[in-house]
């Protein structure tokens, strides 16, 4: 739209005559007013004006033949379509003819090989549509259906699933790999994409900007040492060509950093960082691990800080061993809970709680000052507080307290009876 009011003014202060000139000028002033509309009609419109314009210019300069004046219609875009995807065809038979046609692969490694380098070079992508193996190291499939990326579609694995855009423009490029005496033949092939088949096309593919083995080697130090996505991702794009995004950083950092194994490495990473307690038992297996008690430095200064109350919560299967998690929290300056102290025990039984709180009383060297415990209604926790800190008043936690009366008032019996239990004034009632 900018290059067509601009031809009309170039050419409108390109004519001698003054009457077309003022003409020519009302015509800008009204094409210019209309610039801010957004209806497709006044475009269309507009484009026509555009058109007439330079057709009376041409006619009264007799400048203009007739070729030339088609081609000028031709670029003012009137009335010109929008390109889609599926307009554009490429047909890529010539270079897959060279790469993949014209050879003859006698393991499916070679054949990997020269697909990749295909691919590499058409700024393609091809995947698994079919495929059937056999047990043979050197053949490792009977045959592999290839088909565009651009040709699958996703499939929905769920009912409420969100729609999503897709890549997806039902691409009919495919081809049929065979295993035929001893080597992989080219059964079938159809190298026509419905898509241009160019590096700006195909740059936010995942494929195209997967990082080989011997890229991610060479920004191993960097993904350890930087912590800053965008860093990474301009070193990427400057020395490898290549667009990743931070999920690709964030999943190169998450195999890269592979943590800790054993578990003597790991009660030495606690021990250097806070008060560590196990206990050993032999059940189910002799001398087997069966609590684990853990406290760091700076949350015993925190338990120092805020003493007066805490709080007891305990979560089952939080882990592949089925170990159940204790926290002992606090509440501190602005009214948030705090962690103190972190706990696995294989039971939840009173002696396991018992022991927790055996150990929380070692690590904090001195809890008198605790003067209540808030918990759920679980009988093993309220029995080994009053064994361990009988000075403390114990609080039942009124979330669980108010999901327990809903879940017991959901009996329409029970509901009744307990209203005409709060109606009742007297004793006798």
């Amino acid at each position: 739209f900018h290059l067509s009011l601009a031809r009309m003014v170039a050419v409108n202060w390109s004519l001698n005559c003054p009457w077309v000139r003022a003409v020519g000028c009302c015509i800008c002033v009204v094409v210019f007013a209309s610039f801010a509309s957004i209806c497709d009609y006044c475009k269309r419109v507009l484009n026509y004006c555009n058109a007439l314009f330079f057709f009376v210019c041409a006619c009264t300069r007799h400048y203009l033949s007739y070729n030339s004046l088609f081609g000028l219609l031709v670029a003012c875009d009137v009335n010109e379509p929008v390109v889609n995807s599926s307009d554009r065809s490429t047909d890529l038979s010539g270079i897959f003819g060279e790469y993949i046609l014209g050879k003859r692969f006698f393991s499916w490694d070679e054949f990997e090989k020269s697909l990749a380098e295909f691919q590499k070079l058409s700024y393609t992508h091809y995947v698994h549509n079919c495929s059937k193996t056999i047990p043979d190291a050197r053949f490792k499939y009977a045959y592999v259906g290839f088909k565009c990326t651009f040709g699958v579609n996703r499939t929905r694995r769920g009912l409420k699933l969100k729609n999503k855009s897709s890549k997806c423009c039902n691409c009919s490029s495919s081809f049929r790999v065979v295993l035929h005496h001893s080597e992989y033949i080219i059964a079938s092939h159809n190298m026509v994409h419905n898509h241009p088949c160019s590096r700006v096309y195909m740059q936010n593919d995942p494929w195209y900007r997967r990082l080989t083995v011997e890229e991610k080697e060479n920004i191993e130090p960097l993904l350890q040492q930087s912590h800053s996505s965008d860093e990474i991702i301009m070193h990427v794009k400057e020395k490898y060509n290549k667009d990743i995004t931070r999920i690709d950083v964030e999943n190169m950092k998450a195999a890269v950093n592979k943590g800790i194994s054993s578990r003597r490495d790991i009660f030495e990473f606690l021990k250097s960082r806070g008060k560590l307690m196990e206990y050993y038992s032999d059940e189910p297996i002799r001398n087997s691990l069966t609590r684990i008690c853990f406290a760091t430095y700076e949350q015993m200064e925190l338990y120092k800080q805020f003493p007066e109350v805490v709080g007891i919560d305990s979560t089952y299967n939080t882990n592949k061993g089925k170990y159940s998690l204790f926290q002992l929290l606090v509440t501190d300056n602005f009214g948030r809970g705090r962690p103190v102290l972190f706990a696995w025990t294989r039971k939840e039984f009173k002696r396991d709680v018992v022991w927790i709180l055996d150990c929380f009383r070692q690590i904090m060297e001195d809890t008198s000052k605790t003067e209540s415990f808030i918990m759920d209604c679980a009988q093993a926790e309220i029995a080994a507080v009053k064994l361990t800190h009988r000075q403390a008043h114990i609080v039942l936690c009124s979330f669980h307290v108010c999901r327990a009366f809903c879940r017991k008032t959901r009996n329409p019996i029970v509901k009744n009876y307990l209203c005409r239990l709060v109606q009742c004034k007297r004793r006798s009632e």
